[in-house]
């Protein structure tokens, strides 16, 4: 079964699945790239149904070991398993908050304040934290952001070569 990293925009689930499968991933500055296909459960709204989604995760573990994905409510309505981000602090959720605006298009970070209703980075940053009370009880295994970042993600997995040497890329770009 492929391994599913549920976390909110900024939160670094690209380099976290990345790292527990490289194929595919590129780094573009300090961004990850991951194909297209491998990231549609980041945008959940293009699914009308459970079933269709789940159809996806069956057909993409055929080809990746981990996917990204930012439908928090279909993965614990389908007790899936998953692995989450948790953001502990205010200023790790600010680092990430102000990497997501900085990461996007003006139209797709006004876009998602709208539709969130937050009005500022720090609300978003808030809502990073508050983010962790929904998911984390459901989650297999949560990682906390500060520990990606400060380049301990080996804590949390067995990771080979490739993965290592991918990983301190980003961290230097970072």
């Amino acid at each position: 079964m492929v391994n599913i990293v549920c976390f909110m925009g900024g939160a670094c689930g690209d380099i976290v699945t990345a790292v527990i499968d490289p194929k595919d991933a590129q780094l573009d500055g300090n961004r990850i790239k991951l194909p297209l296909h491998r990231q549609l459960l980041k945008k959940p709204h293009l699914y009308k149904k459970d079933s269709a989604k789940n159809e996806y995760i069956d057909f993409i573990s055929n080809n990746y070991k981990s996917i990204p994905s930012h439908d928090t409510d279909f993965h614990i309505r389908n007790n899936h398993k998953f692995i989450t981000i948790e953001v502990n602090d205010i200023d790790i959720g600010m680092w990430a908050a102000e990497r997501f605006q900085k990461l996007h298009s003006p139209h797709v970070w006004d876009e998602m304040m709208k539709a969130s209703n937050y009005k500022t980075v720090k609300d978003y940053a808030q809502a990073l934290i508050d983010h962790k009370t929904l998911i984390s009880p459901n989650a297999d295994m949560c990682i906390d952001l500060k520990d990606i970042v400060d380049g301990k993600i080996q804590n949390y997995f067995d990771i080979d070569e490739k993965s290592k040497v991918f990983y301190q890329q980003w961290l230097n770009s970072q």
